[in-house]
This record gives C-alpha cells, sequence and structure tokens, in this order.
C-alpha cells in the first residue's frame, strides 16, 4: 500500500508540472464559469417574462377588484375577462441544466376564454413574454449551460489527460523500469488513472459548487445529485480509457481511437437517435397549432349560433334548459362566448390530442435509447434533477390544462347557476394554482446506478487485459 501511495504522489508531483494540465484546467474552468454565468442570466430571463405577465394580468384584475368592491356585484362581462397566470418558474439548479426550458412555453395565461387560443395562438405581447417567440439562431445554437460541460468536455478533459498513461512509458523506453518494481504493471495503471479520475473528479466538483453559488443553487439539495453523477461520469470515461490502453498500443492510436468514442457517445449516436424518432414519431409542429386555432376560430363564427350551442350542450348536458337560458343569444350573451369558447376547444384538442401521444411515444422511446450513451444518460440524469426534460415540459402543459378547467368550472357555476353574477368574494376565492415540478428521484437513482455498473464492468474488463504482460 505504501509503494502505491508513493506512485500516487511521484503521479501528481509529475503532472504538475505538466503545462497541459494547468492549460486544460484554465480552459475547463473558463468555460465552466461562463456556463453557470450564462445559465443565470437565461433563468433570470424567464424570471423577469414570468413576472412582467404577471404584471400586465394584474393591472387588469385589479380593475375588476375595484369595481367589484364599488358594485358589490358585477355582471360577467366578455371583456375585460378574468384572467391568471400560470408558469413553471425555473431556478437556481435549472440554470445549471437548461434542457428543454428554452424550446417551450414557460408561462400561459388562464382565463374564461379559450385554452388553446392562448397558448398557441395569443398576441405578441403574450407570446413574448411566455417564451413563445425567442431568437431563432440562439434555439439552433442551444445553450451553453453547465450540463453541457459536465457531459461534453469532461470526457475531453479526462482523455487528454489519461490516454498515454502507460504507451507514453513504453515509447520513451521507461517501461522496462516499470515491469522489474515489486508492485505490478497493472497497479501502476490504475494508481496512474486513479490520479487522473481524481483531478478530473475534484476540478469538476469546485467548478460545479462554483456554479451552483452563482446561480443561487448552492442550497439546494438536488446539487448532490449532480455531484454523484459528475464523479459515476468520470468513472466510465475512466473505464473507457483503461479499456482503450489495455489494447497496448500506441499513444497516437489511443488518442485517435478515443476522440472518435467521445464523438460517437457524445455527437453520433444522439444525431442518429434523434433522426429515427423523428421520423418514427413525425410530431405535429406549433404552426400547425396555431393553423388549427385559427382555423377553428374561423368555423365557429361562422356556423349557426344553434349548431353551437348544440355542440355546447353535448358537451355540457347540465347547462341545458337552465331557467333564464339565452343562448344561442346576442353577441355579448356570456353563456353565447363561453360555448364558442369551450366549442373552439374541442375542435383544437383534437389536433393536439395525436401530437400528445406522439410525444409521449417519444419520450418513451428516447428514455430507452438514453441507455446506449453515457452521454445521453449523463444528460437525462442532469436534466431530470433539474426538471428541464421533456417530462416535466409534458406535465406543465398537462397541468396547465387541468388548471384551465378548473378556472372554468368556478367561473360556469357563476355563470349558468347563479345567473351571471358575479361578487368580490367570488373574485377573492378564484382559483389559485402554482406548477411546482415533480423530480423522478427513482428515475435518476436508477440511472446513476447504470452509470456505476458500466463504469465498473469497463473496468473489471481493463483490468484483465491488463493482466498480461504489456
Amino acid at each position: 500500500m505504501s509503494t502505491i501511495k508513493t506512485i500516487i504522489i511521484y503521479e501528481w508531483l509529475q503532472l504538475k508540472r505538466s503545462r497541459t494540465l494547468w492549460l486544460l484546467t484554465l480552459i475547463f474552468s473558463v468555460i465552466s464559469i461562463y456556463a453557470a454565468w450564462y445559465g443565470r442570466s437565461e433563468v433570470k430571463e424567464q424570471q423577469r417574462k414570468i413576472a412582467l405577465l404577471q404584471d400586465s394580468v394584474a393591472v387588469k384584475m385589479n380593475v375588476l377588484s375595484r369595481e367589484l368592491l364599488q358594485h358589490d356585484s358585477t355582471a360577467w362581462e366578455y371583456d375585460p375577462l378574468y384572467k391568471t397566470v400560470f408558469y413553471n418558474r425555473p431556478d437556481g439548479i435549472a440554470a445549471l441544466a437548461f434542457g428543454q426550458r428554452d424550446l417551450h412555453k414557460f408561462a400561459i395565461e388562464i382565463s374564461e376564454g379559450t385554452y388553446y387560443y392562448n397558448k398557441y395562438a395569443t398576441g405578441y405581447s403574450n407570446k413574448t413574454l411566455s417564451g413563445e417567440i425567442t431568437n431563432p439562431q440562439k434555439q439552433l445554437a442551444g445553450h451553453l449551460d453547465l450540463s453541457f460541460v459536465i457531459v461534453f468536455l469532461l470526457p475531453l478533459y479526462f482523455i487528454l489527460l489519461s490516454y498515454n498513461i502507460l504507451s507514453a512509458e513504453k515509447e520513451e523506453g521507461t517501461l522496462p523500469l516499470l515491469a522489474v518494481q515489486a508492485v505490478s504493471t497493472r497497479k501502476i495503471f490504475f494508481a496512474k488513472l486513479f490520479v487522473r479520475w481524481l483531478i478530473t473528479t475534484m476540478l469538476a466538483i469546485l467548478l460545479l459548487l462554483t456554479a451552483a453559488l452563482i446561480t443561487g443553487a448552492v442550497t439546494d439539495a438536488r446539487i448532490f445529485l449532480f455531484i454523484a453523477a459528475t464523479m459515476l461520469y468520470s468513472v466510465v470515461w475512466a473505464g473507457v480509457v483503461s479499456l482503450v490502453v489495455s489494447f497496448k498500443k500506441a499513444s497516437g492510436f489511443n488518442a485517435l481511437f478515443l476522440i472518435s468514442t467521445w464523438l460517437v457517445f457524445g455527437m453520433l449516436l444522439p444525431a442518429a437517435f434523434n433522426a429515427f424518432l423523428t421520423a418514427k414519431y413525425p410530431a405535429i409542429n406549433k404552426i400547425a397549432l396555431a393553423s388549427a386555432v385559427q382555423k377553428a376560430n374561423v368555423e365557429v363564427f361562422g356556423i349557426p349560433r344553434i349548431a353551437v350551442a348544440d355542440s355546447f350542450y353535448a358537451m355540457h348536458p347540465q347547462y341545458n334548459n337552465l331557467p333564464g337560458d339565452t343562448l344561442p343569444g346576442g353577441w355579448y350573451n356570456p353563456r353565447w362566448i363561453r360555448a364558442t369558447h369551450a366549442v373552439l376547444d374541442n375542435k383544437v384538442q383534437r389536433v393536439e390530442t395525436p401530437y400528445l401521444r406522439v410525444l409521449e411515444d417519444r419520450i418513451r422511446t428516447a428514455g430507452k435509447f438514453n441507455y446506449c450513451s453515457p452521454a445521453l444518460l449523463m444528460q437525462s440524469i442532469l436534466t431530470g434533477a433539474a426538471a428541464s426534460d421533456h417530462k416535466q415540459i409534458y406535465a406543465f402543459d398537462t397541468a396547465s390544462w387541468h388548471y384551465f378547467k378548473t378556472w372554468n368550472s368556478y367561473l360556469d357555476d357563476r355563470i349558468f347557476f347563479k345567473n351571471n353574477r358575479f361578487t368580490k368574494a367570488d373574485f377573492d376565492n378564484l382559483p389559485v394554482y402554482t406548477f411546482k415540478p415533480v423530480v423522478d428521484y427513482r428515475q435518476v437513482v436508477f440511472s446513476l446506478l447504470v452509470l456505476l455498473a458500466t463504469g465498473l464492468v469497463l473496468l473489471a474488463v481493463s483490468l484483465l487485459r491488463l493482466s498480461a504482460p504489456f
């Protein structure tokens, strides 16, 4: 044990004098700090837009509140609408792994109007503040968050430190000296590998904690999942390096093969899987969904009003034949407006339902593909822990629909059963929900165990291969 300890200390002293180590460390550190700052700025921008959208809605709602306070009771009106904002607010952990948050709406107005018009075909102001409109060039390039640095650049850092652990000794003629030592070449190799793994892991953890401090996530317990994932991901790449070195090839071969492996796991496989998923599960794009909203809007207001009323009562028979029922009524009849909105939403839902079904299938299949690549699996762990993955975006969409239905049920009770009266007490008791992301910790832990098993298997195979003479 003392001999191994001596080798580890000597190897660290050797690396410490290497310009390559410090240059790589500097580059990796600068990129990591910038990624943390960038993630923080993106999160703050989304939080700012959510606040602006809330303020915009609050102004209108405050006017209604004052009117209700003065008149005690007022009839339901088509304009202005009673509104609230349902949002998926990012936090400090999300700044470390932005995931899908930049590609999907993170806030939506909930009103007694139409759900899908608010979701897909609202005006410029709401689209801008809700995240629907953004720089397409930025969406194409993606975000440089810390998860990207860990998943794609950390392995490269480790490879550049480790590809020539033993091959350099052979090429420099010092390997025979190692062979005559009391410690086997295999133990020397793993001692050298351990030093490089420790340097890589400690640096990554230090930068991860620094980034968490910058983004405000340092007090979030999920940061320990990021740390555990980073350590195990480094174990996997230590296994990959040791397996390649065990073939006893030249340093150039090792470097080329390891870089190729990095490209396959980090870029080629994800691109191939994405192409397969796109071909297997072609989804309706959002432009088509917005077009469906506009088309349904034209259809609803173009068909006879009695037909709209009949369609509405078919969906909500409990509202039919109520005392004082005035459907189909005039343009500003609140029951008529509610009926047109319900019919419009029903038409668009028929288009969105296949879209959501395809999205579910895509998420399920993509989850299986993640186990084919350490990079994909690591990315899924980080975005899953940060509640920024496809599952969480889908959960937000589902929750917003349920909130909309609850909101409308509350208003329907006043519109249809209380003679269109809405009091200050009714206003004060409007349903209020907050979306709270739910992290699937079982899935995250299982993925961590898969990373651990993968790394241990690779190291075990390497250990057997290195038992033969070098």
